[in-house]
């Protein structure tokens, strides 16, 4: 059934084909509608001239003039102000600008134990009585 609708589409369209060659028109009627439409459409807009070749050379056409050698510049008593924002970013995960309440606390989380006298303030790496291993002699 949906092959039989597009033949029966593509041969009406080419009847209005061959009617418009006959009239020696571009379009079929149809489409001459559309563009008619669009057409009067299109006419109610204004179109400025700034893409005119004489207006787009009177954008040039003033002089400026280029800036001196800092050394030549007039001497200024105002103190410029950095701003923190131009600095450069620091490493890592920036820090969170969130204002912490009393609900962000977490409770029952343990202190971390050393593996070797299983107290805390320090870890199995860091352990203080580890003896150091000394470098091998040559």
């Amino acid at each position: 059934m949906a092959m039989e609708s597009v033949v029966h589409y593509f041969n009406a369209r080419r009847s209005l084909g061959r009617v418009a060659q006959a009239n020696r028109s571009l379009h079929t009627p149809h489409v001459a509608a559309k563009l008619a439409a669009s057409m009067t459409k299109a006419s109610a807009h204004n179109m400025r001239s700034f893409n005119r070749e004489k207006e787009y050379s009177a954008t040039w056409a003033s002089q400026f003039f280029p800036l001196p050698h800092e050394a030549y510049w007039p001497q200024s008593s105002i103190t410029l102000l950095t701003s923190s924002d131009l600095r450069r970013k620091g490493s890592g995960r920036p820090r969170s600008t969130r204002l912490r309440n009393g609900m962000d606390s977490k409770e029952g989380r343990r202190a971390s134990l050393c593996g070797i006298c299983k107290k805390s303030g320090h870890y199995q790496k860091t352990y203080p009585s580890r003896p150091r291993k000394r470098p091998a002699e040559p």
